[in-house]
C-alpha cells in the first residue's frame, strides 16, 4: 500500500512540476504567448522590453477600422490578458510601436488630429513618445526635431544608447516612395538626418529598420521593386549588399522583433486570414559572401564583437589648414569630457598660429574632446575627437568668418499653445547659426496673442511664447544675456489678418 501511495505522490509531483514549468515558460516569448495575443482581428507589430516581461503590440479589432496599441505583462508567474493602452490610444490609428529595453519609453506612429497635415490636408502619420510613470503612461507628444513632416513617419527604433533614432518616411503615404532615415539626439532635439542610400541601390522600399541586438547588421522589412509582399532582409555593416532572411511569395512580412540570435516574432498574413504573430527561424546557416575574403560565411560570423580595451592616453596632435584665413594667429577653446555621464571635466584655452602643430595632453579619463574657435574673425566650427582617435593627427581647417545678413521673420503658434511648430525649427537654427557667427548682435523677442480670452490670459500666453523661443536659443548655445523678451498680449491689426497671424513671436536685432 505504501508503495502505491509513493507512486501516486511521484506522479502528482511530476504533474505539478510540468504545471509550474508551463507558467515559467510563459515568461519567455514562445508560441503560447503569441496564441494569447492573436485574435480574430489583425496583429501587425510587436515590441518588448529587454527581459521580455512587457509586450506592446498593434491590434486592429474585427469590429474596428482603426489599429490601437495593446499590452500584456508577465506578473506573478503568468501573463496578463491583452489590454488596450488607454492613455495612448485615440480614435485615430496607432501603429509601429517601439519599447525601450528598460520598458520606460514608448515610441509609435499615429495620424491623430494634432499630427502635421499631409496629402488632402489630412493628418499624416507622425512619431510620438510616451514615458512610463508611477501612475501609468504619460500623454504622448510629437517628438521634436528633424523627424516629423507632412509625409508619413513610421517604424521608430532607438539605438541601445538612446542617442540615435531610426525611422521610415513615406512620401505622400506611397509605399514605393519610402526611405529609411537616421537622426542623432542633440540636446532635447533629434537632428542631423542621414538617409540610408543602400535601399535605393538595391531597389528596396523599406517599411521598418532596426540595428540588430545580436549581429553587426541592420535588419529591415520592405518591398523589392515590383513586388506586393514584404520580405525581411539582413544587411551586415561589413558588406555592401543585403541578404534575404525571410521570403515567401504567399506571405507578407509586415514587421518583426528579435527574440534571440536565431528567432524572430513576425507579423504575417500566413494562411490569408489576416495578420497574426508567428515565430520564425532567422536562418542561422544563411550564407553570405565576405567583401574582403570573397568567401562564403554564415551570419553567425557577423555577431557583435566584444569591445577590446585600448589605451589612447598621451597626446592628440593638431595641424591646421589656414589658406582661407587671412590672419596668422588665433585662439582655441578645448573641452574635455569624462567617460562617465559625459560630464565636462576640463576647459582650457590656447593661442596658436596656422603654421603651428599642437600637442594636447590627454588621458584615459576622457571620452572625447571638442575644439572651438575663440577668435571673432575665425568662422565657427566644432571639431570633435573621440577616444579611439586620440592617437591620430587631426587637421582642422581655419577660415575667415563670412559677413552675412539675415532676414528676420515671425514664427506662429497654434491656439492657446506655446509649443514651437515643427516647420519653424529650420528657421530657428538658421537664426542660431547667425547669432553664433555675429556675437556682437543681440536679439529682442516679442510675444503676441490673438484677441480671444482675457487680457491677463493673453499677456500670459504671449509671455510663454517669447520664453519658449528664448529658452530654445539658449539651449543651443546663445547666451541669455544677448536676449530680451517682452509680452505684448493681444494684438490689434488690420481686418485682412487672421487670428493665426496674431499668435506669433516677432524678432529684431540690437547691438
Amino acid at each position: 500500500m505504501n508503495v502505491f501511495f509513493r507512486k501516486i505522490d511521484r506522479v502528482f509531483f511530476i504533474l505539478l512540476f510540468l504545471f509550474c514549468a508551463e507558467f515559467f515558460l510563459y515568461g519567455n516569448i514562445n508560441q503560447k504567448v503569441l496564441e494569447l495575443i492573436n485574435s480574430d482581428g489583425e496583429e501587425t507589430a510587436f515590441t518588448k522590453n529587454g527581459d521580455g516581461t512587457f509586450i506592446v503590440f498593434v491590434r486592429k479589432s474585427s469590429d474596428s477600422d482603426n489599429s490601437d496599441l495593446y499590452y500584456i505583462e508577465f506578473k506573478n508567474n503568468q501573463w496578463s490578458r491583452p489590454s488596450p493602452l488607454k492613455e495612448v490610444n485615440t480614435s485615430a490609428q496607432e501603429i509601429t510601436p517601439f519599447l525601450s529595453a528598460d520598458g520606460k519609453t514608448l515610441l509609435f506612429a499615429s495620424n491623430r488630429q494634432e499630427s502635421l497635415k499631409g496629402s488632402g490636408n489630412q493628418p499624416s502619420f507622425d512619431i510620438y513618445a510616451s514615458e512610463k510613470t508611477l501612475s501609468g503612461w504619460s500623454a504622448p507628444v510629437r517628438i521634436f526635431g528633424a523627424v516629423n513632416s507632412s509625409h508619413d513617419e513610421l517604424s521608430p527604433f532607438l539605438s541601445a544608447g538612446g542617442k540615435e533614432l531610426f525611422f521610415v518616411r513615406r512620401a505622400d503615404g506611397n509605399k514605393d516612395r519610402a526611405s529609411a532615415i537616421k537622426v542623432k539626439k542633440i540636446s532635447d532635439s533629434w537632428e542631423e538626418p542621414e538617409r540610408f542610400d543602400f535601399f535605393t541601390k538595391e531597389n528596396i522600399s523599406p517599411y521598418m529598420i532596426v540595428m540588430s541586438k545580436f549581429y553587426d547588421s541592420y535588419i529591415f522589412s520592405g518591398y523589392k521593386t515590383g513586388t506586393q509582399k514584404r520580405q525581411i532582409f539582413l544587411f551586415p555593416l561589413s558588406k555592401r549588399k543585403s541578404e534575404i532572411l525571410l521570403q515567401n511569395d504567399d506571405e507578407d512580412y509586415v514587421s518583426f522583433c528579435e527574440v534571440d540570435k536565431s528567432t524572430l516574432v513576425v507579423s504575417s498574413d500566413k494562411g490569408g486570414a489576416g495578420y497574426d504573430f508567428f515565430l520564425k527561424n532567422m536562418q542561422p546557416d544563411l550564407k553570405i559572401k565576405d567583401d574582403k575574403t570573397k568567401k562564403s560565411i554564415n551570419i553567425a560570423s557577423v555577431q557583435k564583437k566584444k569591445a577590446v580595451a585600448i589605451d589612447n592616453s598621451g597626446y592628440v596632435r593638431l595641424a591646421f589648414s589656414g589658406d582661407s584665413y587671412s590672419g596668422e594667429e588665433f585662439r582655441l577653446k578645448i573641452l574635455y569630457f569624462a567617460k562617465k555621464r559625459q560630464k565636462l571635466l576640463k576647459v582650457e584655452e590656447i593661442s596658436v598660429t596656422k603654421s603651428q602643430d599642437v600637442k594636447i595632453k590627454t588621458g584615459n579619463e576622457f571620452s572625447r574632446i571638442v575644439i572651438l574657435p575663440l577668435t571673432a574673425e575665425v568662422a565657427e566650427f566644432a571639431y570633435e575627437i573621440v577616444y579611439k582617435d586620440f592617437n591620430r593627427v587631426h587637421t582642422i581647417e581655419i577660415k575667415d568668418k563670412e559677413k552675412e545678413s539675415f532676414e528676420l521673420r515671425s514664427i506662429f503658434f497654434n491656439f492657446n499653445s506655446a509649443e514651437i511648430l515643427i516647420q519653424d525649427i529650420p528657421y530657428l537654427h538658421k537664426l542660431i547659426d547667425y547669432l553664433r557667427a555675429n556675437p556682437d548682435k543681440n536679439i529682442y523677442i516679442e510675444g503676441y496673442a490673438d484677441s480671444v480670452g482675457t487680457v491677463a490670459a493673453n499677456i500670459s500666453i504671449s509671455r510663454k511664447r517669447a520664453e519658449v523661443v528664448r529658452d530654445y536659443l539658449c539651449t543651443h548655445g546663445i547666451n541669455s544675456e544677448r536676449i530680451q523678451i517682452e509680452a505684448k498680449g493681444a494684438v490689434s491689426s488690420s481686418d485682412s489678418e487672421t487670428m493665426q497671424n496674431h499668435r506669433r513671436v516677432d524678432f529684431s536685432f540690437s547691438n
